[in-house]
């Protein structure tokens, strides 16, 4: 007997790309779609599919798709969600550009399996060095904050990037403390900094504690 899949997405387009990589699958039967967080309640109320991926950003309570099996789909990872997918059973967390393989993987997962797109372990490993702690935050950098991150980036100090920038050293050092609460770095060493750019200009939002 085939598998009832759910996909829970508020993108049509989304859905659509994901409908075809499991409608070519011989172990799909059905494959259903919903757009808002009131569907998929409803549809849950009434169903239990044996396999529901679900966009993060559509799911608040975890707990409600604990009676299936789940995977917790992701445009940019969240440490939080990752480790309450874990919690809740959750076989799998996704990036929504993961390769089909990874979808279709899903279908032969068995108990105490946890799926983990290869794209998100750098992220992972630096989340557990605790050098960046992303969170679900829509912080963002000012105009100026984003100047002077490019300047910390180039090594240069305080004093150096005041001059750079005609500003006085204790406005910069003021501006690093927001960089530092905002992107959720814990220290200043010039490799980590690279690191958090990057996840910079794919578009991640991130809040922190500072340690200067």
């Amino acid at each position: 007997m085939g598998k009832d899949i759910l996909i829970a997405e508020a993108r049509a387009i989304v859905r659509t790309g994901l409908r075809m990589i499991f409608a070519g699958d011989q172990l799909v039967d059905t494959i259903d779609e919903v757009g808002t967080v009131e569907e998929l309640k409803k549809y849950l109320a009434s169903n239990t599919p044996d396999l529901i991926v679900a966009h993060q950003a559509l799911v608040g309570d975890l707990s409600a798709l604990t009676r299936c099996n789940f995977i917790i789909l992701a445009t940019e990872p969240d440490k939080n969600i990752l480790i309450d997918a874990y919690s809740c059973g959750a076989c799998g967390y996704l990036l929504e550009n993961a390769s089909p393989y990874l979808f279709l993987l899903a279908l032969q997962m068995t108990d105490k399996m946890f799926l983990l797109d290869p794209a998100i372990t750098p992220w992972l490993l630096m989340s557990i060095s605790g050098d960046i702690l992303p969170s679900s935050s829509h912080d963002v950098l000012t105009t100026r904050e984003i100047e002077i991150f490019k300047l910390m980036n180039s090594n240069l100090t305080n004093r150096a990037i005041g001059e750079r920038l005609c500003i006085s050293e204790a406005t910069v050092k003021t501006h690093v403390v927001h960089i530092f609460r905002k992107l959720n770095i814990k220290r200043r060493p010039a490799k980590m900094l690279f690191s958090v750019s990057r996840e910079l200009v794919i578009g991640n939002n991130y809040r922190i504690e500072n340690e200067l």
